[in-house]
């Protein structure tokens, strides 16, 4: 559990380190593609992480995109629902990739091709590359 957080609060506090907007808010994409309760983190770790995100992180998202939800989510989603703000829930989006519904707040150049179409970031994350030689302060793939 503590592994999984110290991951994610990794991963927030570089994309606030590399964010290029003004204000240093990022936004979060989480897709679910092959999600599946089968593969889903224990509720407790769902909940610690939702705790932080809110304590620590909320005013430093501006959007939240949920790609491709399954139904099962939507059970998951009424237990996480109430720890989340309500101003934090008016920046959650629910969007399909079929739809392709996050070319109004990417450029190209941005976006991967599930994200948008001409969306050109298609490169594979290389894990040891982003956590050992990218610079805190820089997008991996920059």
């Amino acid at each position: 559990e503590e592994w999984t957080i110290k991951q994610h609060v990794f991963t927030l506090e570089k994309a606030v380190a590399s964010s290029r907007a003004p204000d240093k808010t990022v936004n979060a994409v989480v897709d679910f593609n092959g999600f599946s309760t089968r593969n889903a983190p224990p509720t407790h770790i769902g909940r610690a992480f939702m705790a932080t995100f809110r304590d620590h992180y909320g005013s430093q998202i501006n959007n939240i995109f949920l790609v491709d939800t399954p139904a099962s989510f939507h059970c998951l989603w009424t237990l996480f629902k109430p720890l989340i703000s309500k101003q934090t829930r008016q920046k959650i989006h629910f969007v399909k990739s079929a739809n392709r519904d996050l070319s109004k707040f990417y450029a190209p150049d941005q976006a991967a091709p599930w994200m948008m179409r001409g969306g050109k970031k298609s490169r594979e994350l290389d894990v040891p590359e982003y956590l050992y030689k990218t610079p805190f302060n820089n997008c991996f793939d920059e």
